[in-house]
């Protein structure tokens, strides 16, 4: 998880990242395949910082979890809500159609 993190960091300029660098960082995240209490709470860590590129990587950190941890999803969710950057924006909006694209497997 530091992996994916680190690069992101390392990469950017002013907080801005190049896709290639984006994708590489959830190819580290697929390759380890961290515990998902571990994706959450990394998750969590990462949306507390300011960030744009830190943000986006939560949401793809809890992509894997909407089914198994919807409450924690849902929180996140939430907690973008409220952010002006468009690429912040757009990972809420891809957490938000997990989220609801779930909902139904559950009913």
């Amino acid at each position: 998880m530091l992996g994916a993190s680190d690069v992101l960091r390392k990469r950017g300029k002013e907080g801005w990242v190049r896709k290639a660098e984006h994708e590489r960082a959830a190819r580290i995240l697929d390759a380890v395949a961290p515990a998902p209490i571990v994706r959450r709470d990394w998750a969590t860590r990462l949306l507390a910082h300011p960030r744009r590129v830190d943000k986006e990587l939560a949401v793809t950190i809890l992509l894997p979890l909407v089914r198994t941890h919807r409450a924690d999803c849902e929180r996140a969710a939430e907690r973008l809500r409220t952010e002006t950057d468009p690429a912040v924006k757009r990972a809420q909006q891809r957490l938000v159609r997990a989220l609801a694209a779930a909902r139904p497997a559950e009913l």
